[in-house]
Formats: structure tokens, sequence, C-alpha cells
């Protein structure tokens, strides 16, 4: 698979409209090629600018210079012969490409999209969250490289060394428990602060004795039930621990309170797991902070 077919198809890549081998070899070949790799992130980038962005209706005099221009544009002719049907197909492009450049002024002069402080929605960002972690689930159980690399290649991150629990990770304003160890015979492969929607959180690939993978998030955001949709959850008491259990397809997420932050576990396989992770992340808490 070349650069140019990649290209053709990261629009759909972008909005999960691929599937099965071609996803896989779509993203084999972004995991290779930095260059599509860039223009797949860029993406997210032209998400983000439109979901803080201010919208405002074209003024009427806008729109009468763009009907004055399209008016002066000549008109293709009646005649049927090879080379006026060849001028004919010419000029229509050309109204067609006059057209599109005015439009592109409409709505950088009239619509205005601009990034500013206070302009965000909120809900097209909670929208694009949930696709990204649609994906991100999906991907965990099989593939959490592939499943990290989603996330990493939306979001702002940086990586920190396992074990790094040090209070001056300038993106949080705590000490990351997660980061520190796991319960004998588990491993932390890979640790991340990620500047996702609803904060900046502690990102970390897990894995299990059977060599199995989860994933551990540290946030200050209360509202990660909503990281997973419309996904059936409820509450459920653990070691002195409120916790907000979603039914993944293959799993569980669970979310609960860590001192003034949260510890959300995605992709757990049980109850049982759950508790052991509450009891020694609360242990965990006491001893470093």
């Amino acid at each position: 698979m070349n650069c140019a077919d990649v290209r053709r198809e990261l629009s759909a890549l972008y909005d999960g409209e691929v599937s099965g081998e071609r996803r896989a070899a779509l993203e084999a070949h972004l995991a290779e090629c930095a260059a599509c790799a860039a223009e797949h992130a860029a993406y997210a980038r032209l998400s983000a600018l439109v979901a803080v962005g201010e919208v405002t209706v074209p003024s009427q005099a806008l729109w009468e210079v763009v009907q004055a221009e399209l008016d002066r544009m000549p008109a293709a002719s009646g005649t049927t012969t090879a080379s006026a049907m060849s001028s004919s197909w010419r000029t229509t492009a050309e109204r067609l490409l006059w057209l599109a450049a005015l439009l592109t002024i409409v709505f950088v002069a009239g619509w205005g999209i601009v990034s500013r402080p206070g302009a965000h929605d909120d809900r097209l960002a909670m929208a694009e969250f949930q696709r990204v972690m649609d994906r991100y689930v999906e991907l965990l159980p099989n593939d959490p490289i592939a499943a990290e690399r989603e996330l990493l290649q939306r979001y702002p991150s940086r990586s920190l060394n396992v074990g790094d629990a040090s209070p001056s990770i300038v993106e949080i304003p705590y000490r990351p428990v997660i980061a520190n160890d796991l319960p004998p015979g588990y491993q932390i492969e890979t640790v991340h602060v990620v500047k996702m929607p609803c904060c900046a959180c502690v990102q970390a690939t897990c894995r299990r004795p059977d060599g199995s993978a989860f994933a551990l998030f540290e946030h200050d955001d209360d509202q990660s039930a909503n990281w997973f949709g419309d996904r059936p959850c409820s509450m459920k008491e653990t070691c002195g621990k409120s916790c907000c259990v979603v039914q993944l397809d293959r799993g569980l997420a669970v979310t609960w309170p860590l001192g003034h932050r949260y510890v959300t576990a995605v992709g757990l396989k049980d109850t049982r797991e759950l508790e052991q992770l509450v009891a020694w992340f609360s242990k965990r808490s006491r001893l470093i902070e």
C-alpha cells in the first residue's frame, strides 16, 4: 500500500468508516510512515479547531457579492459539437472553481471560525472523545499498542518513565499513583500524560500475569462514565469506595475516587480484579501522599 492510496482513505479512517483488514493495513502504514501519520493527525487538529470556533451567519451583503460574481461569469454554449462540449465543460469547471473560491471567502470572512478562549463546544469535543474511546476499547484487548496509538495520535501527550511519581510533572497538579507500581505479577508497560478534552490525565498500559492487557487512567474529572457513551453502567461499593461500573463488550470500565482525584480502569476482567486494584491503589495513595 503506497502513500497515495493511504491518503485517499485517511478521512474515512478518521471517521471510523474503515474496518477489518483494510483498517489494519492503513494503521500498519501509518505506524511506519511519518508523513501519512502527520496528515492523519491533522484531521484531529481540524476537528479541534472547529470545536472551539464561533459561527456567525454571513451577511446579506456578502451573499449579494457572491451572486454578482456568479452573474458575471460567461455561460456555457448551447451547441453540441465535440469542441463546443469541451469548451462548455471547461467553462462549467471554471464556474465551479470560482464558486468554491467565493464560498471559501464567505466561510472565512463571513462565518469567522476563529479559535477563541471560551468558545469551546463541549458537546462536540465530548462526542469526538467518545468516538476515540470506542475505538480504544475495541482495540485494547487484542492490540493494546494500537489502542494506545489511537489515543495518542488524537491528543497531545508525552511519555513518562515507569515508576515516575515525581511531583514535577507540570501537566498535572499531583503525584500519580498508577505510574508507581501494580499488585504482584502485574506489570506497567507504558505511561503517558495525555491532555484529553476533560482534563490532563496519566494513562498506563498494563499487563496481567497471563499477558493480557488493560489500561489505567488517573484524572481530576469525575465524569468518566461519559467517556463510554450510552453503555450500561451501575454503582458498586468496593473496599469502601463508590465505583461507577460500565459494562463493555469485553470486560468492565470502572471509575473510583482516589483522594481528590479518580482512577478509571478499562478492560478489567471482573469485580474480583476490581477489588484487588481498588485495595492496592488505596494503600499506595496513602503511602505517596
